[in-house]
């Protein structure tokens, strides 16, 4: 729903994938 969509938006803010760089 979109409301865990919204927490896994969140997550993945939180927790960025490794081969990502800023």
């Amino acid at each position: 729903d979109l409301h865990n969509n919204l927490l896994s938006d969140i997550s993945s803010i939180l927790n960025p994938p490794t081969n990502v760089s800023l």
